[in-house]
């Protein structure tokens, strides 16, 4: 779930992706990876919600542990909503 607000005080947006994921080893610690799917808006703006996808590169810290920087974006009507992520995966 992604809670976006605005820098002109416009109210937030709240948004539940539904979405596949892939992943490739690019080395033993280099992964990438690329989600696409549906993000639903939960907020009451009532907008539908739109396109979701997110690029992501990571590095493997442990075999459960992933390092991971990655681009979060979802676009509909030509306006895109987006933020930058950086995190640890845990691998189960």
């Amino acid at each position: 779930m992604q809670f976006y607000t605005s820098k002109n005080g416009l109210d937030g947006v709240t948004n539940l992706s539904l979405a596949g994921a892939s992943r490739y080893d690019a080395s033993k610690k280099n992964v990438l990876g690329f989600d696409l799917g549906w993000a639903f808006e939960i907020s009451s703006s009532g907008n539908y919600g739109g396109l979701y996808w997110k690029p992501m590169v990571g590095y493997n810290l442990s075999d459960k542990k992933l390092l991971t920087l990655s681009y979060n974006a979802v676009r509909k009507d030509k306006i895109t909503i987006a933020n930058i992520g950086f995190g640890i995966m845990f691998n189960m």
